[in-house]
């Protein structure tokens, strides 16, 4: 993973974090660093591992839902 961005240096982070906590992800050890709440119960998956910054859930986020 890259750096890990403080909130204030996310475009719009009060509104990505709100979609993302509400759609099934949370973040993990930094506000930075997004997984998704099903993974902590998946057997090959290492949620230490996981994460992915803000921009990028949303991305997915969003990729997902405009289908």
């Amino acid at each position: 993973m890259g750096k890990l961005l403080n909130p204030n240096e996310i475009e719009n982070y009060e509104h990505k974090a709100k979609v993302l906590y509400e759609n099934g992800w949370t973040d993990l050890w930094h506000k930075d660093n997004w997984v998704r709440k099903e993974w902590f119960d998946h057997p090959t998956i290492d949620i230490d591992r996981a994460g992915c910054s803000t921009n990028v859930a949303y991305s997915t986020y969003i990729k997902e839902n405009s289908k």
